[in-house]
């Protein structure tokens, strides 16, 4: 079974549906062990190919950037053995939360360092009810 999660791309680091201006499905590998290490992978890759233009502080532009570099990931790997990017169906742009992922990332691109990103677990119906904890601490096991 997938592991599905949404990558919000917004202003504010935290999460909030109308003030979200970028939503990203991913249908699966959304655990912090993979999405989140994706992101910062992504981050990375961001920072070394337009040092002086990241586009951080855009949340619309960041996450166009993202599910190109994503789709990039998945065909370099054969994802679900199919090389061609336009078969990639494991990845989508939403204008609301689906009812059935597990994760919900919040990329904060707030100025032009580099984003932090919260991550919540705590979901109802795809819908965050606790607090979220930092990407970092997602990843050293408090998930």
């Amino acid at each position: 079974m997938s592991t599905r999660c949404q990558i919000a791309f917004a202003y504010e680091p935290v999460w909030d549906e109308a003030k979200t201006p970028a939503l990203i499905y991913r249908h699966s590998d959304g655990y912090p062990d993979g999405a989140g290490t994706d992101l910062l992978a992504f981050f990375d890759d961001v920072s070394a190919a337009s040092p002086t233009d990241t586009r951080f502080n855009d949340p619309e532009y960041l996450a166009s950037r993202f599910v190109v570099w994503l789709t990039q990931q998945y065909a370099a790997g054969g994802y679900r053995d199919n090389k061609s990017t336009l078969a990639q169906i494991g990845i989508g742009v939403s204008r609301r939360l689906h009812g059935d992922i597990e994760y919900l990332y919040v990329v904060h691109c707030g100025g032009s360092f580099r984003p932090a990103v919260l991550v919540y677990t705590d979901l109802l119906d795809g819908k965050p009810r606790g607090k979220p904890m930092t990407l970092e601490d997602a990843l050293a096991g408090q998930v």
